[in-house]
Formats: C-alpha cells, structure tokens, sequence
C-alpha cells in the first residue's frame, strides 16, 4: 500500500520480445535487469506463442524482435503488430547486421534496429528509452498539428457566424461602431467603446505600428486609395487582466463611400491567442529537438576527432619516449622532451574524455575505500593549487566502502576541485577550496519532505549515503547557469581553458555508480558540489578508517 505523500512507484514498462533464439533471450533478459523495475518483459518464441500474446493483450510500450526466426521474420512481425498496435515502437533485434536488413527494416515501419553485440546489447535499455520517447515526441507533434487544423477550422467557422470582432474608425481613430463580439472577447460593453480611440483597445507596444499601417491613423490627407490591409499579429487589451492575441483584416474605405466624409477602415480582429500558444509549444519543442540533434551530431564528432587524435597521439608518444631513452639524464634537451611526454598524456586525458562521452560505454565498478582515494587525490590537488588558494580536507571515521569505478571517481573529484580552484580566481580573491566527506543519512536532514528532491536522491532517500562535498568561496553561479552546468560542452571558461565535459562526465559517472550530484551556488559567494553515493547492502565500515574524523589544511 502506498503511505499518504509518498513518491508514485516508477512506470513499468512492458516489452514484448519475439525471438526463437533462448540463449539471444537470455542476453535480452540480462541487459533488461539492470533496471529490473524498470521493465516487465513478455517473450515470444513462435508463431503460435505471438500470436496467442497478441489475442490476451495489446498494451505493450515497444516491441523487440528478431530478423530471422523459424517460420517467419522480423518484418512479418512488424506487420502484424501493426495491425493490432499501430502506434507502439518496434526494435529489430539481429546478429545479421547487413544495411539491407535495416533499410528494410526501418521502411516497412521499424524504429530503430540494433546488432546483437556486447556493446549494443548492454546499451539496450537507453536504446529503448530513447525509442519510446521519440515516438512520445512524434505523437505529441501530430496531436499538436491535428489540434492546431481543428482550432483553424473552428475559427473560420466562427468567422462566417460574424463572432469576429468588427470594428469601423474614423479619420482621427474613433471607433465609430463594435460589434456585439467585443463582450465575449475582451470583457467590454460594445456601445461603451463608440468614441473611444481604437489605440484604446491596443496594447502599447504595438501604438506605432498600427498608426503606420491604418490611414486614418498615419495619412496626412483623406485621399487614400481604395482597398484591402492587413496588419501584423497583436495584443488587443480587455477589460481586467484580459489580453487577446488577434489577426486584424481590414478594407480602407474612401471619403466618398462614407457618412461622415472621411477615411474610414473597417477592420474584422479574429482571436488567434490559442492558436499562438499552440504554435509557440511547436516552435519551442522543435527547437529542443534540433538542439538534441546538434548535441549528438557533436558527440559523434567529437568521438571520430577524439579516435584520430589518439592514433597520432600513440605515434607523438612513441617517437617521445625513444628520444628520452637516448638522452643521458643531465642532457639540455632532456627537460623538453619530459614537457612533451606531459603533454601528450594530457592530451590523452582529453581523448579519453571525449571518447567516453561518445561512445557512453559504462566502466566497471569495484569497491572503492573513499579514504585512500581522497588521499591520493589530495596529493593530485595539492600539485595544482597555488598559494592563493587553500586546500581544506576533511574525512570522517567509519566511513563504508561504496561501489564505483576508482579512477572516473577520482576524476570526479579532481573536477569539483579544481573548478573550485577557478572559480577562486575568477573571484579575484584569496579563498578557500574544501573537501568533506561523511556519512550521510537523508532522514536526519528532513531532506525527505521535498518529493522533487527525493525522486533525486539514490535509494529514494531509503539508503545510507557517503556524501563529498566539494566548496568554495568563489564566483559562484546564477541560476541560468546552475541549470546548465551538467550539459556536455557548455563551459563559462575562456576559449581554450575548458572543454566543457568534466562535469558532464562527472554527472555520468556518479550517475552509474548509483548517485547524484546536488548543486548549490550563490553569485559572488560560493559554490558547494555535493556527490550522494549509495552504501551497498553487503558492504561494512572501512576497517582501514580510523575511528575518529580526519582533517587536513
């Protein structure tokens, strides 16, 4: 039973997999359980098995399916899923991995199509999430399109039944008759508005253009030609808070067609406000999805550059290490060629960076003594802090051991430090960079009250934590930026001081390892990191803490 304010159980997604393969099932299974409450997996080994799950049910989230199975292949499949689920996402899943396969695949109607290989395998379940949500989007822009032809055609219709609010001005821009359409549309009594100037019912912004556009506004003279106008989109102002987003038709009306002898206009202002909103919901998820296109465009880039990049590095490094060989210790030279070796390791650094964000490979995880790895990385830190900057580290006792990859989380540490360390110098003052790392229980904080906050948290908040923060008393963030900090490539450095993916790979890498990085900043304050990383079950304190905390300065 769900307890009163307690977060929504995570959506179960169901998979149906066709595949007459059990040992390419059990690969499926197994990729599919690291997220095991993620997904519920329905299998299907034959025709007769199919179609038997498809009579019961047809509420499945995507479907997997082999290319070659005994008595009929993947595009049968895909046609008859179709047929019973028209809108569901379909995956072709095959050792074959022949282009024709996938065209194939791709036109009779298949979303995606993936190579049973370790690596594509393993990358199942993003490859999933990433289907289904592109098929999300796709729906959503349909349902968008088809919303945004039913709310034109009911316009016009409204048009024809003169729900239009029609307005007939004055030379001067007196409004010499409204429509009975004014009360529902901006709230105001028709009879009331007769006198009144038409810039009344216009919101200010758009004053000058509609004294430019309308003749009676803008002439000089009453001569004015005979014929049609339109102005551009906007805000006609109501009675209250009322503002309306309308599309203005008019016909100019020369002095000798009218009563009072001058130029008139009358104007016909249809309520396109609903419309707009709709078309700015358009444009803004468009812009998302170019904005995610350019982003993996990027990544593929950056991993071909980052590949051939390391291939030219191997041969620097080589032809480096035999020229240092063959000078005597004491050599002039000697120096140089160690500056080139230093180099190229940290250009190799930067390759590999690159080459993870890429390929999103997951590393392999041990367990890590938080202890040891703050010692070692404090002596990294030490290396680069200047005597502007002071380096304050502090661990507590009976630290557990976690589960991670050392050396990425190492790296995630060497980040937050040395961005703390920038962010000092950016300040233009001495400070203070300062590493604590505890235990952590979310309860004793009262931390688990905020829902949002507690989605993030590992374990729902239902697990003992390790928490390393990383603080500084720095530059500090706004919230614009705080927001985007975690994106790859985004940097606030100079050109050619940042890559703009330490903390992106950071965010990764806590992210595999079961946690979260939290981000508190204030402009020309500070800045703390906080990395949450779940206590694993089996694991006990660190026999090689010490009993007490330990603090370094």
């Amino acid at each position: 039973m769900v307890e009163p304010g307690s977060p929504p159980p995570p959506t179960v997604k169901e998979i149906l997999y066709v595949d007459d393969s059990s040992f390419d099932r059990a690969l499926v299974r197994d990729a599919l359980e690291i997220e095991s409450d993620a997904y519920r997996l329905t299998e299907a080994a034959t025709d007769e098995e199919l179609a038997s799950i498809l009579s019961e049910s047809t509420n499945f989230d995507l479907v997997l399916s082999d290319f070659n199975i005994l008595g009929m292949t993947g595009l049968d499949v895909l046609k008859r899923v179709r047929e019973v689920m028209p809108d569901v996402p379909i995956i072709i899943v095959t050792g074959t991995g022949s282009e024709e396969i996938a065209v194939d695949a791709l036109k009779a109607g298949a979303d995606d199509y993936v190579i049973k290989q370790p690596s594509h395998i393993r990358r199942l379940p993003q490859t999933i999430e990433a289907v289904i949500e592109a098929r999300r989007a796709k729906v959503e822009r349909d349902r968008a399109r088809a919303l945004l032809e039913e709310s034109e055609f009911r316009f016009r219709l409204l048009a024809e039944h003169s729900t239009d609010l029609i307005l007939r001005i004055d030379p001067n821009c007196r409004i010499l008759y409204t429509s009975p359409a004014a009360r529902p549309m901006l709230g105001r009594d028709p009879q009331a508005l007769d006198g009144r100037s038409f810039l009344d019912l216009v919101d200010a912004p758009y004053h000058r253009m509609v004294c430019e556009t309308l003749p009676p506004c803008g002439a000089s003279s009453g001569v004015v030609e005979e014929g049609s106008l339109t102005l551009p989109p906007m805000e006609l102002v109501g009675e209250g808070r009322i503002r309306v987003w309308v599309e203005t038709h008019g016909r100019v009306i020369p002095s000798t067609h009218t009563a009072s002898g001058g130029v008139e206009v009358q104007l016909a202002c249809r309520d396109v406000t609903e419309r707009k909103r709709m078309e700015d919901t358009l444009r803004a998820s468009r812009e998302k999805l170019r904005q995610l296109r350019h982003l993996e465009s990027v990544a593929r880039l950056a991993g071909g550059v980052a590949h051939d990049f390391n291939n030219l590095l191997t041969v620097i490094s080589g032809n480096t290490e035999m020229v240092r060989s063959g000078l005597d210790p004491e050599h002039p030279l000697r120096d140089e060629v160690e500056e080139i070796s230093r180099a190229v390791r940290r250009a190799g650094e930067l390759t590999r960076h690159l080459l993870e964000f890429s390929s999103g490979e997951m590393a392999p995880l041990r367990t890590v003594d938080i202890p040891e790895l703050l010692e070692e990385t404090e002596s990294l830190l030490r290396r680069t802090i200047d005597d502007g900057v002071e380096l304050q580290v502090e661990v507590s006792g009976d630290l557990p051991r976690v589960r991670s990859n050392p050396a990425r989380l190492q790296q995630v540490v060497l980040n937050l430090g040395l961005n703390a360390r920038d962010a000092i110098h950016s300040a233009g003052r001495r400070g203070t960079v300062r590493i604590a790392v505890d235990r952590w229980e979310p309860d004793s904080s009262g931390v688990l009250a905020d829902p949002a906050l507690r989605e993030w948290l590992p374990g729902r908040g239902r697990t003992e934590l390790v928490r390393i923060r990383v603080s500084d008393n720095g530059c500090g963030m706004d919230a614009g930026i705080v927001e985007r900090v975690f994106e790859p490539f985004f940097t606030t450095k100079e050109l050619g001081k940042g890559t703009g993916l330490g903390l992106a790979s950071s965010f990764g890498t806590v992210r595999q390892a079961g946690g979260t990085i939290l981000v508190d900043s204030v402009p020309d304050r500070g800045t703390t990191f906080t990395v949450l990383l779940p206590v694993p079950e089996e694991s006990g304190t660190d026999s090689s803490a010490t009993a007490g905390s330990t603090s370094r300065g």
